[in-house]
């Protein structure tokens, strides 16, 4: 937290800040991961950089965030997947977006190096 507090003080200056209604159920899931987070680093002493349910949890704190950053009475979830680095594929098989582009950028290094074989026959 850069400004100083912890995140529970975070969330409640958060809360009277964006304009977002209290009984919006975001400003309960924004609450109970601000507890979740500060709990696992306060009393649990997680390391958080190294647990992958951890950077879940951020990145949706953030999504709530940036859907009421953009309409406050009505926050939009649209590209929420892009957001939270998930993406189901066909027959709901799960692959990760980094695996994903990590395999794309080999694939490609590889059609350069044939393409350049065939230039040179």
């Amino acid at each position: 937290v850069t400004q100083g507090g912890d995140l529970l003080s975070r969330h409640q200056r958060w809360r009277s800040e964006s304009g977002v209604k209290g009984s919006n159920p975001i400003v309960h899931n924004n609450h109970l991961l601000s507890m979740l987070l500060q709990y696992a680093v306060c009393f649990d002493r997680l390391n958080l950089k190294g647990l992958l349910c951890m950077e879940l949890a951020w990145r949706r704190l953030q999504l709530h965030e940036s859907a009421v950053a953009e309409n406050p009475e009505f926050p939009s979830y649209e590209g929420a997947r892009h957001f939270m680095g998930i993406q189901q594929r066909r027959a709901g098989a799960l692959i990760a977006p980094s695996l994903s582009a990590h395999v794309a950028q080999e694939l490609s290094k590889e059609a350069a190096i044939m393409k350049e074989k065939r230039k040179a026959r």
